[in-house]
This record gives structure tokens, sequence and C-alpha cells, in this order.
């Protein structure tokens, strides 16, 4: 192959490659477009439910926890302290127990929902229990910490 050969084939290469980065970004540009939308729409739906719980439970952070996943807010409740009581006294804490503990009080999603979420994303769970904890100390967590 001549030098002008291998120029001219190098340069369609070149342009091809260019139709496919502008291609890609183009499908990347929409993509990001799409998820900032599904963003958007998902902040309201949570921050709707989180303003109905404020009127039904109380205050956000003292009476009940918002915990973000991508499939949604959760909502949890202070837990009953018979259900803290019995999980505190299993002295045992299988995954089983804290499910046991944390399920109670989610007053939303809906048990189904919920069991999507825990069966898509496993590590949830622990933020279940972990937001049922901070719910049933209540503000003597602040007060230790001063």
């Amino acid at each position: 192959m001549s030098i002008q050969e291998l120029e001219k084939e190098l340069a369609e290469l070149e342009a091809k490659k260019a139709e496919i980065d502008a291609r890609r970004a183009e499908k990347s540009a929409e993509a990001e477009l799409r998820e900032k939308v599904r963003a958007a729409r998902r902040e309201i739906e949570d921050a709707e439910l989180i303003e109905k719980y404020e009127g039904e439970l109380g205050e956000l952070g003292k009476d009940f926890k918002a915990i973000s996943t991508d499939d949604g807010v959760i909502i949890m409740k202070r837990p009953h302290p018979a259900t803290y009581k019995r999980f505190r006294d299993r002295g045992k804490y299988t995954t089983k127990d804290v499910e046991e503990f944390a399920r109670p009080g989610v007053v939303h999603p809906d048990a189904q929902k919920l069991t999507d979420v825990l069966n898509k994303y496993p590590a949830v769970l622990d933020l279940l229990a972990d937001a049922a904890h901070d719910l049933a100390v209540g503000r003597s967590r602040e007060i230790a910490g001063k």
C-alpha cells in the first residue's frame, strides 16, 4: 500500500470511529437526562410521602425515619417497646432476628414491596434495623454525646 492509500484508509477509519463516538455520546446524554428525570420524580414522590407521614406520625427523625433506596423511600416508625425488648433479650442477632425487629416498624411500602426491595438490596435490612434502633433510643443519644 502506498502512503496515500494508508492515509485515506486511516481517515476513513477515524471518521467511522468519530461517528460511533457521536452516537454513543448521544445515547449517553439521553440516558443521563432520563436518569435525572427519574430521580426528580422519585424525589417528589419521596417528599410527598414524608409530608404525609409528618402529618400522621410526627417529626421526621424523631418520630419516624425515611430511608432512601433506589426503589423509593421506606418509612419507619418507632418500634413498640415490647418489640425492642424481645429483640434485645434474644442476645443473638441473626438476619431473621433483625428482620423480625425491623419489619413491624415499616409503614411504607407494603409488605410485598418491602420484600421485593430486600430481595433486590438485602443490606437495606441493616439500614432499617439501624433506623429502628435510633428511633428507640430517642433523644437520649444526643444527650449522651454532649
